[in-house]
């Protein structure tokens, strides 16, 4: 992300249910903002920052501007094959894009017709450089791309004026002539006060309403989606109350511009002459409000897997809507989406069973991958609907792709879950989306129902159970390799254990100095283990103690070294202190390893401290920092954390006066540390040429960390780094500027933990 505050423009804040705050912002570049960021800041009512969520991207970016031509830029835009018109020219922009998350400088155009034969009104972003179209996002949101012909199967064409359709039916006005202008009118209604009585909100925008003041729009008989059974959204600006207009004279030919871009619902026209049209059905209302909510809260965008959850919610809450028309019960049709709209009587989609329409998916690794329906929006939708309805009255995969029972929480507690998660928590995008959500929704129910509750560890097993796994990989071990003196020059090692109060882990602690089989190695060295400061246990020659024979695998090869096997570690600080017997000295590997227990429970950080000893006067005496990090990718998911890595030297003068490392360098280029760029630091806050800034002023002093400790609050002079790792082994290298020495510690810092 490495942002400043600076970068960041306040937009609005939100109090939910439980009292947290939510602060809304965009990133703004060059004074501008920049298209498709977003960044929310959640506050809990102590005034403590819980988390952070975000869509932005605070790097530098060159650009030589190989592509200036306007006509050539609008040419790109309306793309070969395809029957669209520019409505605009073509405007620069920073933009990020929903495919990579990277912030790009592109061409910003708007473009309007069909696409496959439906109608569609696109901003398109096309790199500066390059000249590519790196993102294309469209402003109408559809119940359904799959078009279900009747009689004839031509495309209807589109016209570009038509002018303002006759009002059938104003907010407390008298009923409509038109049969369907009453049901679409009553259905708004319905959907209106279900969001009131619910969640608290007076409409999409979340505006309290004034007589006169603005409206949801509805056209039924939407013509330019003739002949597709088909109903949309169209991007609001201003939405609060409700209206139903009626249908535009038929079009001919030319290009479709809605006639009313402050937000729009739209339902085609009956396409089967038997009275079916997608006005007729309160779900398919509720999913394209649903739409109206989202644009206004997280701007999903609706392609790839973003745009798969955006059209997931709609269902969600469309389906949850139609269980509160019907008093909360449960029906047989609830599950199913558009029910009865089809000549055939089958409905668009089944959340209960995604895949009995033949083309939904509902297993996280079998997903979609297409290029079509927008990267796969209403095929991939299907896994979201399965997790909902999971989670709402339990039970497994419906084909048993996994074993998972999910005990269900109830559509109160389940919808309250989801909404939460995508007002409060969501953004535009990323990269592996269907793995943020989950995290989303863990974080809106963790605010909800409060951390290790029943409905949290649902949420988490609802998402398992369709192969959407967690995010985060978990810390198995840490460890410091050093010098080790005496005094103040002992090797410390610690970690920290956070979750559940009530569960635990295991943990094997060793100090590695005999076996280590080295030049200047401590021959014998012992342990004492604390944990919160206060003794635990200690240990010298691993054989000696009681644990020896639980050791396993973790048995040092050689007898002086020392080792203690803990079971029933409970979240608090663990530390070990690691000394030579009979004050001896030299260098030592110190190791703690999380080898299982309540998953719950997780590691969170590990730090070392010890003596940098200057080169010369002794080999291998850097400080050696290792973490060890685990994690199964599942379905193709990524499995990974957020990490940051920093030492501190200068600030440690006040308890090592004279002896502290005055300029730590940290080295992580033989790590293999993805995402890790530069591989060094020195100086945290002018590190790459005092550019980019890309260790900690990005990483992490930006506004989502302010009062977290990963900040180095005494002086510039330390070092700092951030990376994404996989699963696997990583050493950051702690040395001194100029071949100087003194005290110093290596830390790392987990950022997500896992679910």
């Amino acid at each position: 992300m490495f942002l400043k505050p600076s970068d960041l423009r306040y937009l609005r804040a939100k109090k939910d249910s439980a009292g947290n705050l939510h602060f809304f912002f965009q990133q703004i570049r060059d004074g501008q903002l920049v298209a498709g960021s977003m960044l929310k800041v959640h506050v809990q009512p102590n005034g403590e920052v819980f988390a952070v969520t975000a869509t932005a991207d605070g790097r530098n970016v060159g650009y030589l501007f190989n592509y200036r031509d306007p006509e050539k830029i609008k040419a790109i835009a309306r793309r070969d094959g395809e029957q669209l018109q520019n409505l605009n020219e073509p405007t620069l922009t920073y933009h990020i894009s929903g495919s990579d998350g990277r912030l790009r400088i592109s061409y910003e155009c708007l473009v309007a017709g069909t696409v496959a034969g439906a109608p569609t009104v696109e901003t398109v972003y096309i790199d500066a450089d390059s000249g590519k179209i790196v993102e294309t996002r469209p402003t109408i949101q559809n119940l359904a791309a799959r078009k279900i012909y009747g009689p004839g199967s031509s495309v209807c064409g589109l016209v570009s004026e038509y002018g303002t359709p006759p009002l059938l039916r104003a907010e407390g006005g008298s009923a409509s002539t038109t049969t369907l202008a009453n049901t679409n009118y009553d259905h708004l209604g319905t959907v209106r006060q279900y969001f009131y009585d619910r969640f608290g909100r007076r409409g999409m925008f979340d505006i309290p309403p004034k007589v006169g003041d603005e409206y949801i729009y509805s056209t039924i008989n939407f013509t330019p989606f003739y002949p597709a059974l088909n109903a949309a959204f169209i991007s609001p600006e201003n939405i609060c109350y409700r209206k139903t207009q009626g249908d535009p004279p038929r079009p001919n030919a030319g290009t479709y511009v809605p006639y009313n871009l402050e937000g729009q619902l739209v339902f085609g026209p009956d396409v089967s002459g038997v009275g079916i049209s997608p006005a007729n059905a309160l779900d398919v209302t509720a999913h394209e409000f649903t739409h109206g909510v989202t644009y206004t809260e997280s701007r999903m965008n609706y392609f790839g897997e973003s745009g798969a959850l955006n059209e997931s919610f709609s269902d969600m809450l469309g389906a949850a809507c139609e269980i509160y028309a019907a008093g909360g019960t449960i029906g047989t049709n609830a599950w199913q989406i558009g029910n009865g709209l089809r000549s055939n009587g089958l409905p668009f989609r089944y959340m209960d069973s995604p895949t009995s329409d033949g083309e939904s998916t509902d297993f996280y690794p079998e997903r979609s991958t297409a290029n079509s329906d927008n990267q796969g929006v209403h095929f991939n939708s299907g896994i979201g609907n399965l997790f909902f309805k999971l989670l709402v009255t339990g039970g497994t995969h419906p084909r048993s792709k996994t074993t998972v029972n999910v005990s269900g929480i109830g559509i109160l507690k389940a919808e309250q879950i989801v909404y939460h998660a995508v007002t409060d928590y969501s953004t535009p995008t990323s990269g592996d989306f269907f793995e943020t959500f989950r995290a989303q929704t863990i974080l809106a129910a963790t605010a909800l129902y409060g951390s290790g509750s029943n409905e949290v560890q649902q949420v988490a097993n609802a998402w398992t159970a369709v192969g959407v796994m967690p995010k985060a990989g978990r810390a198995i071990g840490g460890s410091i390799r050093s010098w080790v003196g005496t005094g103040s020059e002992v090797q410390i090692l610690s970690i920290y254990l956070a979750g559940n109060s009530s569960h635990s882990r295991t943990l094997i602690f060793r100090a590695i100095g005999a076996g280590l089989g080295i030049s200047g190695n401590l021959a014998n060295p012992q342990i004492t283990v604390y944990k919160d400061g206060s003794y635990l246990d200690s240990n010298d020659n691993w054989a000696t103690h009681a644990s020896a024979s639980s050791l396993g695998v973790y048995t040092p090869a050689n007898s002086n070294d020392s080792a203690i096997y803990r079971t029933n570690c409970t979240p608090g600080s663990y530390s070990v202190v690691v000394s030579g017997v009979s004050g001896g000295t030299g260098i030592c590997l110190a190791e703690i390893f999380d080898v299982g227990g309540d998953s719950d429970v997780y590691m969170q950080n590990a730090a070392g401290r010890a003596k940098v000893i200057p080169p010369g006067t002794l080999a291998n005496a850097s400080i050696l920092g290792g973490l060890v990090l685990s994690g199964t990718p599942t379905g193709g998911g990524s499995v990974a954390n957020n990490v940051v890595v920093k030492s501190a030297g200068p600030s440690l003068a006040a308890y090592f006066p004279g002896n502290y490392l005055a300029d730590p360098r940290i080295d992580m280029t033989a790590a293999g540390f993805p995402g890790l760029n530069p591989k060094t630091s020195d100086d945290w806050q002018y590190d790459v040429n005092n550019s980019s800034q890309y260790a900690l002023w990005n990483a992490c002093q930006s506004i989502f960390l302010i009062s977290t400790p990963y900040e180095p609050t005494s002086s510039w002079k330390e070092p700092a780094l951030h990376g994404m790792p996989v699963p696997g082994a990583y050493v950051a290298v702690v040395d001194g500027v100029g071949g100087t020495g003194g005290i110093a510690t290596v830390e790392f810092y987990l950022l997500e933990s896992p679910q």
